[in-house]
């Protein structure tokens, strides 16, 4: 078992372990700390010293917060997209709405021939229907001769704004919702960066600790180091039973 068998949250929880070990006053950091000293791992090296210590506490620092950066990362992209779609719930209504109230005041005998102009309603459910329908629909309330005709029902201008107003914020969402997800792909991809890296640091120690130690468990467990092979972990133990006579 390396530290590349490992989980995530085996991988933090175990380098945890590591630097709290060698951290400690315990019988198994002394001896940890001086196995470790004759492969050059000092906790305090002179100025101008090689720092393991220092280069694995500093990347096992990066690894946690770019984890911490990925996960808000995410919780924004959510937060955005749920957003959008409460924008888009409100501008779809709109839509749908006064487009109702259109089409029903035009199949009355004798309206305007400028409603019939009406375009109809794509497919709202979709990014582009809606769009497009709720860009219509704006245009053809802003008209002026649709106006006329639609006053004595109190369809106007102010429509036409509060749809543009609803058209806009979506937009501004949907935007908002786009840029996070490119940023918790940056982040998700540099989270990946500083984990490996972490892990190839702590493979390194692991190794030789493996060596140092192989005579004294209590100082490997101490350091979060796992022996066991990753087959043997899962291997389920068959007990025999035996039937009552």
């Amino acid at each position: 078992m390396t530290p590349y068998d490992l989980t995530e949250d085996e991988l933090k929880l175990r380098g945890g372990l590591f630097f709290h070990c060698l951290e400690t006053k315990t019988a198994e950091a002394t001896a940890a700390a001086a196995g470790l000293g004759k492969r050059g791992y000092v906790l305090k090296p002179a100025a101008g010293k090689a720092d393991p210590h220092g280069e694995g506490k500093a990347l096992y620092a990066a690894f946690c917060a770019a984890e911490t950066a990925r996960t808000d990362a995410g919780t924004e992209r959510a937060s955005g997209v749920d957003a959008a779609e409460s924008q888009a719930g409100a501008l779809r209504t709109w839509t749908r709405e006064l487009h109702a109230e259109i089409i029903g005041i035009r199949r009355r005998q004798g309206s305007a021939a400028i409603l019939k102009s009406l375009s109809t309603l794509g497919e709202l459910a979709s990014q582009p229907g809606l769009q497009s329908s709720a860009a219509d629909l704006v245009a053809f309330v802003s008209n002026t001769a649709v106006q006329h005709a639609l006053a004595p029902f109190q369809i106007g201008a102010d429509d036409a704004k509060a749809g543009q107003k609803l058209l806009d914020d979506w937009t501004k969402a949907l935007g908002g919702a786009t840029a996070t997800r490119g940023g918790e792909t940056t982040k998700t991809l540099t989270h990946i960066d500083k984990r490996e890296a972490f892990r190839a640091w702590l493979a390194q120690w692991w190794a030789i600790a493996k060596v140092r130690f192989k005579d004294q468990p209590g100082v490997l467990r101490a350091l979060g180091v796992e022996t066991a092979s990753k087959k043997a972990r899962a291997k389920v133990q068959v007990v025999k039973v035996t039937e009552p006579a």
